[in-house]
């Protein structure tokens, strides 16, 4: 390897803070530093970010810790790195955490730091194997953390990892997938949690129901079929590629906000304290998934719900117009999408005839948290 290469990974792994908080702000720090220069997969700095990885893993006591190489688009394709780490269970099923470290690089000479995608999810992967490590609670299956390259290139890395036989994917029961765990989605949405992909598992969903209340998050139920608008044909992360093995997933994120694919995705924006708390809801629930009595299933259901457009309208009602300065058109829309979606709840069920309405009102949705803010949110 080479010397600056060498240098860079001792820089990363220096003056480790105290307290979950602070590590997650020094893993994102430096993840999301210019000196990595946005990880691009197949780049010096996208290699120093997956060894990286695969040595906190080491450090904190995972076993077997692996670094996975693969060509992320075929043999002419760049190369790149998963790092997968291993805590064993009493049985020969496991329970997968993933993230990706990978992200966009360098583009007409501005840097895009990728601090909350997904930065922010390696780090809270990292502190929730701290814990697990540290626990005195043994889950009945082994865990499995897999940091994932080339999740910006079709999912590369993970597909990989599931074709690659490095675990028996049929005995990989349950994914947890954390992508984008520090930001706020809308400005003032500074306790959500989004949940997504549970509704196709009924075990998954008596796991979800057992994480206990955590004080100043809101995890916010909402089925995957509401951010796939075009199907399973784009999966929006790393869960697409164990959901083509069947395989029973949720996807944890804060959302999309205003700075993803952006240059300003920069580490000194993220909400380290939702984070924190992140990182206690995703150790619960993925020792309660491990901890199951019945294997997961997935049992694909379609479509929107009524209970997803409850989620939705949630969504809105909390949303403030006067932070993205809408115009009065724009106040009319969001307006008329809130009444339309009560219209709907109030009905019962979602018709086919409002399949239409509800993709228009997602996309505008979209459009109003890809805005900047007036008054961008600062880490808290």
């Amino acid at each position: 390897m080479r010397r600056e290469v060498i240098l860079l990974l001792l820089l990363g792994a220096c003056a480790v803070p105290d307290g979950t908080r602070g590590r997650l702000q020094a893993t994102v720090k430096y993840l999301a530093s210019d000196e990595l220069k946005g990880r691009r997969t197949g780049t010096p700095e996208g290699e120093i970010a997956a060894r990286w990885m695969a040595s906190q893993m080491e450090q904190i006591g995972l076993q077997k810790v692996t670094l996975q190489k693969f060509k992320a688009k075929g043999e002419t394709g760049p190369e790149g790195l998963n790092a997968i780490g291993f805590l064993e269970g009493a049985t020969d099923e496991w329970v997968a955490l993933c993230c990706h470290h990978d992200h966009l690089g360098v583009k007409d000479g501005r840097i895009y730091n990728g601090a909350d995608d997904n930065a922010s999810g390696c780090a809270v992967l990292l502190e929730v194997a701290r814990r697990c490590v540290a626990s005195t609670e043994k889950p009945k299956r082994g865990l499995v953390f897999c940091s994932f390259d080339a999740e910006e290139i079709l999912l590369g890395g993970s597909r990989f990892f599931v074709g690659s036989g490095l675990v028996d994917v049929t005995k990989i029961v349950a994914l947890v997938c954390l992508d984008m765990m520090g930001g706020d989605f809308l400005p003032r949405d500074s306790t959500s949690l989004y949940v997504l992909g549970i509704e196709n598992s009924s075990e998954l969903k008596d796991a979800l129901g057992k994480v206990p209340v955590i004080d100043g998050l809101e995890p916010r139920r909402l089925g995957v079929n509401v951010i796939e608008p075009l199907g399973e044909i784009y999966a929006r992360s790393d869960y697409g590629a164990f959901r083509s093995k069947k395989i029973p997933f949720v996807f944890l994120s804060t959302g999309q906000p205003w700075y993803y694919h952006k240059p300003e995705d920069d580490a000194d924006r993220l909400n380290y304290g939702k984070m924190e708390k992140g990182v206690a809801f995703v150790h619960r629930l993925l020792l309660e998934i491990a901890s199951l009595e019945a294997r997961p299933r997935y049992q694909k259901q379609s479509g929107i719900t009524v209970d997803d457009l409850k989620a939705i309208a949630e969504i809105l009602r909390r949303f403030h117009p006067e932070d993205l300065d809408l115009t009065a058109d724009e106040i009319s829309t969001l307006n008329s999408a809130l009444e339309k979606i009560d219209r709907i709840v109030a009905g019962g069920a979602v018709t086919s005839n409002d399949t239409e309405a509800l993709k228009t009102i997602a996309a505008t949705l979209m459009g109003f948290a890809s805005r900047r803010p007036k008054d961008p949110a600062q880490p808290r």
